[in-house]
């Protein structure tokens, strides 16, 4: 199983951060998978509380 976790270093002059992921391409890939797959998760969890809070009758 890969971890898709990601590096944050400090620039030289301290001020603000570099983001750096140090990934195999057969593990990016499978990242890449794995954020497709949860982006998707996500899109339906949202539609469905949309549909269920448009649904409610005000009155």
């Amino acid at each position: 199983m890969v971890s898709c976790s990601v590096v944050i270093v400090k620039n030289e002059s301290n001020i603000g951060s570099e983001i750096r992921v140090f990934l195999s391409p057969a593990e990016h890939d499978e990242c890449t998978r794995k954020q497709g797959k949860l982006m998707w998760e996500i899109k339906i969890v949202k539609t469905v509380a949309i549909n269920l809070l448009t649904s409610i009758d005000p009155s």
